[in-house]
This record gives C-alpha cells, structure tokens and sequence, in this order.
C-alpha cells in the first residue's frame, strides 16, 4: 500500500508540475530541482494538497500547518513522500 501511495504522490508532484511523473525522482529537491515547475506559490499549494487528498482517496485533510512547513522550508521528494505517508497513514480512505 505504501509503494502505491508513494506513487501517488509522485503523480500529483508531476501532474502539478505539468511533467510526466517519471521525471520526478526520489532524490528531486525543493527549491533546486522542482523550482523550475509551474506550481511552486501559495495557491499551487492549496491545488497541491486537494490533489493529493483526491489521488490517495482521504476522507480527512492533509492540509495542516505541519505540512505547509515543510512545503514552504524546502524538502526532497523521498523526504516528504515519507513525512506525508506517516500523515495518512491512520487517515480512513474510501472505500
């Protein structure tokens, strides 16, 4: 389950991004790397999370202060894949 959702994630950072999901790898830095996307301000952010809440299926938000920290303090993608699995990982999911 956690290999599909870490999947996810990469998909939503690519289709935010507007890139392929395959050019965004585990070791991918913000701001280095991935501040070259399109999504990077505040208002991306909001579409950011919604993606991520409608991608993993989550009954309850992700969006809360802890994450928009680590959004905006910079982060690699294996770093936040595994910060936001730990954030869902007791977050119901539709059935």
């Amino acid at each position: 389950m956690n290999a599909a959702r870490a999947l996810a994630i990469r998909r939503v950072i690519g289709r935010c991004g507007s890139v392929e999901s395959e050019f965004i790898h585990h070791d991918d830095r913000w701001p280095e790397e991935l501040g070259v996307l399109d999504f990077w301000d505040s208002i991306d952010y909001l579409g950011f999370v919604l993606d991520l809440e409608r991608e993993l299926k989550l009954r309850k938000p992700v969006g809360n202060w802890e994450f928009q920290t680590w959004y905006y303090s910079g982060f690699v993608v294996s770093e936040l894949v595994q910060r936001l699995l730990r954030l869902i990982e007791a977050t119901p999911t539709e059935s």
